[in-house]
């Protein structure tokens, strides 16, 4: 998960940092969501045949590399975060 205004960070940063071409980032928010809970959330239906995650955390991508090398932070680390700032 990953919310849009940083995905154009990301960009951005890549974009203005010289010397790393051919090089390839993960982005994203740094808490795990189920589809289970977005589809609460947002009031609809959970299919049945849907089988959740037992760990949400098996779904995250590493974001160190781009946090190291290119100083990435999530302007809105969570789907929580970004919903209270009222940014979705």
């Amino acid at each position: 998960m990953v919310h849009h205004a940083d995905v154009g960070q990301a960009l951005i940063r890549v974009v203005q940092t010289a010397g790393i071409d051919g090089r390839i980032y993960n982005v994203a928010d740094d808490t795990p969501i189920t589809t289970h809970e977005l589809l609460s959330l947002h009031n609809q239906p959970v299919p049945t045949d849907f089988p959740p995650l037992d760990d949400p955390w098996d779904g995250i991508v590493d974001t160190l590399k781009i946090r190291d090398e290119l100083g990435y932070r999530p302007l809105y680390p969570s789907f929580y975060s970004a919903r209270d700032a009222g940014a979705l």
